[in-house]
């Protein structure tokens, strides 16, 4: 009864499943492996032989599309262990992508349903036209769920008992021992913060769950359309430059691209750091007779200790790995600086540049992110791989694993 059963809904659904999904919208296309029906037959036919407590690992689509409200509900309920939620940002999953929320009795701890929220939370504000920024999460609609539970409750959703239909596309009896393993990965899982860049928009439910992500300087999608790359000695340039930073509180953090007239070598960036007091700066460095084949990442700052001691970690790093093959001059090349706005103007004035680019601002305090990288990588050694050697005169800076 069952097989036959199943073989009609094969026969029914297949032109839905392996085309485009119609719904009171319109015709929904929906990204289906093709189905190989007796192995699903099989498959059916040995969740409904087997006992309660069978555990299988199962993807599924529902006929019509479930609420994720009562798809947590029904694994809390029903002892899934695991049920991933597969989301779309809009209309056309090509275009806007997909989000995917685990819920289940491993989920069931502290704060897991609004950090599973997050990373989502996050990302649909920046994707125009999102239709999950003005709908309650439980409220988000689902069409595709891969459950890892018992037969029980994967019979409960073939049959429609309390979600919507749904039909199996694929799937495996799992060994319990998988469970126990699993859980462990989640717990270690959920026990790490979510990493953030500096630019992005942590919604307020997710700010106990997140971690930005230290950077030498404040980074972004440029947003300034400023008078760029001009020669920040031209009279005309530096009046623009000006207006533009006249328009900032002195305190707020702005990120500025620059160009030295010669070619900068470590050196002149810790001068130009003293100099100016810089809270962040960052630069790719190329080997002068091999520029663009390798390049290493030199952070200065005001705040990382002292500057012999920047001085030497940038030359230390020269001599690692790859790097060591590499002879002559270091030159600076895409050199960033983050600073209160305050600061800005007599930076791009400096007689040693010659082009300046306004990058970004940013909100008050997020300079605070800087400093710590700064402050942090002075007190820290890099971990090497056994396999690299450490440069003579290094080992103050590099070390190997205890």
């Amino acid at each position: 009864m069952q097989k036959a059963l199943l073989t009609t809904l094969l026969v029914v659904l297949a032109p839905v499943f392996c085309g485009a999904r119609q719904t009171e919208s319109g015709v929904r296309q929906a990204p289906t492996p093709p189905i190989d029906t007796a192995a699903l037959v099989a498959l059916h036919e040995r969740i409904f032989a087997a006992s309660d407590e069978t555990v299988f690992n199962v993807d599924l689509w529902f006929d019509v599309p479930a609420r994720l409200g009562d798809i947590r509900d029904f694994a809390d309920a029903r002892g899934i262990f695991r049920a991933t939620a597969v989301v779309e940002y809009g209309p056309d999953h090509y275009q806007y992508g997909q989000a995917r929320i685990s819920v289940g009795t491993l989920f069931d701890q502290p704060g897991s349903w609004d950090r599973e929220l997050c990373r989502p939370r996050m990302i649909a504000p920046r994707i125009p036209g999102s239709t999950l920024t003005s709908i309650a999460p439980e409220d988000w609609l689902v069409y595709e769920i891969h459950v890892l539970g018992p037969a029980a409750a994967i019979r409960s959703l073939i049959g429609g008992d309390v979600l919507p239909p749904a039909l199996i596309l694929e799937g495996r009896e799992e060994n319990p021992q998988y469970i126990d393993r699993f859980f462990e990965a989640i717990r270690r899982q959920h026990a790490r913060k979510i990493q953030v860049t500096d630019d992005e928009v942590v919604p307020i439910e997710c700010l106990t769950h997140t971690n930005r992500i230290l950077s030498p300087v404040l980074t972004g999608t440029p947003s300034i359309q400023a008078a760029v790359y001009g020669d920040s000695h031209d009279p005309r340039f530096a009046d623009s430059f000006r207006q533009h930073l006249d328009q900032r509180p002195p305190e707020l953090p702005v990120t500025l691209q620059v160009v030295f007239g010669e070619p900068a070598l470590v050196e002149d960036l810790a001068q130009l750091v003293e100099r100016h007091e810089i809270d962040g700066l960052y630069a790719e460095m190329s080997p002068e007779d091999g520029i663009g084949q390798i390049i290493n990442d030199t952070p200065f700052s005001i705040h990382g200790g002292s500057m012999s001691l920047q001085i030497e970690r940038a030359h230390c790093a020269q001599q690692l790995g790859e790097a060591a093959k590499y002879g002559g001059r270091w030159i600076a090349d895409n050199i960033r600086i983050t600073v209160p706005a305050g600061k800005a103007y007599a930076i791009v004035s400096d007689d040693r540049l010659v082009d300046a680019r306004l990058l970004n601002d940013y909100k008050a305090g997020m300079l605070d992110l800087v400093v710590a990288y700064h402050q942090e990588l002075s007190n820290s050694r890099l971990e090497l791989h056994p396999s690299l050697g450490i440069p003579p005169g290094c080992e103050w800076y590099m070390h190997y694993p205890d």
